[in-house]
């Protein structure tokens, strides 16, 4: 935001805009652990993302797990030129331990080899 006024606004104008996004994420979520422990929500952001500081996200963070994947072993994401895996750094909410389980073993497996 500090490129230009321009830029600044275009981004606080855009963020006012996701809020409806954020608001429905928060629903969702809401409903699920509502419904109880059989039902389960999960949501996936790039790690560094935003979004997860927004106010509307709060509820969300408090009460779920955060995993922290590559995705170059959890969806074997390749380079389109020369083939070889990317480390994209991605983190999932979620209320189901055994997906957290999961998703944690997929980051030792990455770091062990």
């Amino acid at each position: 935001m500090s490129k230009s006024e321009r830029l600044e606004q275009q981004i606080l104008s855009d963020r006012r805009a996701e809020n409806t996004h954020l608001c429905l994420c928060d629903a969702l979520f809401r409903l699920q652990y509502w419904r109880g422990e059989n039902f389960h929500f999960h949501l996936e952001q790039p790690l560094g993302s935003e979004l997860v500081y927004q106010r509307e996200m709060k509820t969300i963070v408090t009460h779920t797990l955060k995993a922290i994947c590559d995705m170059c072993t959890a969806g074997s994401l390749k380079h389109p030129e020369n083939d070889g895996f990317l480390k994209k750094r991605t983190q999932v909410l979620t209320t189901s331990r055994i997906l957290w389980r999961t998703l944690a073993m997929l980051l030792v497996h990455v770091k062990l080899n």
